[in-house]
């Protein structure tokens, strides 16, 4: 009955301090402002836009495919350094590093090779 007793009080006395954290981004994270990170992927080669293009921030959940005209938008990013791959049929997958300003959106253009059919 003890335990009981001791468990409901500490769980209470969590509710009502509000000492909970999130491991949602930065340490910052409520003095850092959210932006969108947006870019267009071409054919390297023909200059041509991709539509359906998988465009994945690596290490996050945040993912997104292009239009047809090749552009994609993730938004609400933190500021940072990041590791974006991108991955579409019959083109070779491509990884970059970027940096993500907190000033304004950022907007990139990536080219994508064909594969070589053997």
């Amino acid at each position: 009955m003890r335990k009981i007793f001791f468990a409901s009080t500490v769980s209470l006395l969590f509710l009502l301090t509000g000492n909970f954290t999130y491991a949602t981004g930065p340490e910052n994270e409520k003095e850092t402002k959210l932006v969108s990170f947006s870019g267009m992927i071409t054919d390297s080669q023909t200059g041509e836009s991709l539509a359906g293009v998988l465009v994945k921030i690596e290490d996050t959940d945040k993912v997104a495919y292009t239009d047809f005209d090749g552009k994609f938008e993730i938004p609400e990013m933190f500021p940072g350094k990041y590791n974006i791959s991108t991955s579409m049929i019959s083109y070779q997958s491509n990884e970059i590093d970027i940096e993500i300003n907190s000033e304004e959106t950022d907007i990139i253009e990536i080219g994508l090779n064909q594969v070589e059919l053997k």
